[in-house]
């Protein structure tokens, strides 16, 4: 492709199963004991085999409390706006804290660590589970999980660093694995085309137009459906020893036995002795304000990213609420005023105050269509939100 010349088509896929490890928030205060537990049974489509349901009711309850004493404690040690006035008042001092006490560096106890790691356990073995699939789908938070110890990780401080290193391989073993289970059932399912799929298919159709992928996914399906695919935010498929500059490459990812590569591989790799120290972490950032390049070549998929977007005639967002502070990407969108720019995502009203937020459109300004039972709103002539599942799209239509 020449300098100057533009694709047509450029798809950004976001989404996935991005979530693992504990985030306390809304969704346990929405849902309270056996309110909780009976809305999630009842609405993933349990069965009423009476025994099974009373356990899930009881590990929902059990979920709920463990959450809610954190949430009680983190609210009772909030500053206040009377507390702040009571300090500067008495003491003459500006408040510069949000609390009194910093959540950073509390230990849990033994029985809350075993509880966690027993229903994690249970969440990689039970799958279809309702009350665990929303516990990690919707209460553990992989990407504030991340944000929260990267830069921590960069400090140098001995206990940083090691708790980066547990957790982002804790997670990077939870996404393989997860990706090795979608693996077995989509292939049991081989009638079914996955957005994947219909991403290859569409790309090798085209004739007169370029089809790139960039994705904000860690997993590897992107570059099955496309050899040029860039991961904006990194991968499974590589790790990089950030101590030696060292990028390593991982094959055959579907078929990595976990275990066998911590004990066998992974563990001679890290070394803190100074002599010959050594630091592999996962190749995969969260979406970050600041970005932090962990390996030289993020700096060529971040040009490569600009450029792309930048010379797009047709960018297909899928599966982004743009939620997420991804200045990064954002900046690079805001440039291409000229692009026709399709969002599919079936949160249609989160996504079109977010979208109007950073292209500073007029948020009630759109003309309005229903198709085949979804709603589409067009801005400014050229953005496009479909409010549609992306199991439920057909991307030719979207994609020419």
């Amino acid at each position: 492709m020449e300098e100057n010349s533009k694709s047509n088509v450029t798809f950004n896929i976001y989404g996935g199963n991005n979530q693992i490890l504990p985030n306390a928030t809304e969704a346990v205060q929405n849902f309270y004991g056996d309110q909780f537990a009976d809305q999630k049974l009842h609405s993933e489509g349990e069965s009423t085999d009476a025994p099974h349901e009373d356990e899930q009711r009881k590990l929902g309850n059990l979920i709920i409390r463990l959450f809610g004493k954190i949430i009680d404690i983190k609210k009772g040690a909030a500053i206040d706006a009377e507390t702040e006035m009571l300090i500067e008042e008495v003491l003459g001092t500006t408040v510069k804290d949000d609390t009194i006490i910093d959540f950073t560096h509390i230990n849990y106890t033994e029985t809350f660590k075993s509880i966690i790691v027993e229903i994690l356990q249970k969440s990689m073995y039970e799958a279809e589970n309702p009350i665990l699939r929303h516990v990690y789908k919707n209460i553990l938070d992989i990407e504030q999980l991340l944000s929260n110890y990267f830069y921590g990780f960069y400090t140098g401080q001995i206990s940083y660093v090691r708790d980066y290193l547990y957790i982002s391989w804790i997670l990077w073993a939870y996404l393989v694995n997860e990706e090795q289970r979608m693996v077995q059932q989509e292939n049991a399912q081989a009638d079914k085309p996955n957005l994947y799929a219909q991403l290859k298919n569409f790309g090798s159709q085209q004739k007169d137009a370029t089809c790139q992928l960039l994705t904000f996914n860690y997993t590897s399906y992107a570059s099955q459906s496309s050899d040029t695919a860039l991961y904006f935010h990194g991968s499974l498929t590589e790790y990089v020893d950030v101590e030696n500059k060292n990028d390593f490459k991982l094959e055959n990812l579907q078929g990595i036995d976990i275990e066998a590569f911590f004990k066998n591989q992974l563990a001679s790799e890290i070394s803190f002795d100074p002599d010959r120290k050594s630091l592999p972490i996962p190749s995969f950032m969260p979406p970050l304000k600041l970005q932090t390049v962990i390996s030289r070549k993020y700096i060529d998929i971040w040009y490569q990213a600009s450029q792309m977007l930048l010379r797009a005639n047709r960018i297909i967002i899928l599966g982004y609420s743009f939620s997420s502070p991804d200045n990064f990407f954002c900046d690079y969108l805001r440039e291409n005023r000229d692009a026709q720019v399709v969002i599919i995502d079936k949160n249609i009203d989160a996504v079109s105050r977010n979208v109007c937020r950073i292209l500073q459109l007029m948020p009630n300004r759109y003309s309005r269509q229903v198709v085949n039972g979804i709603e589409h709103r067009r801005y400014d002539n050229r953005v496009t939100i479909i409010g549609a599942d992306l199991a439920e799209i057909d991307l030719d239509k979207y994609g020419r």
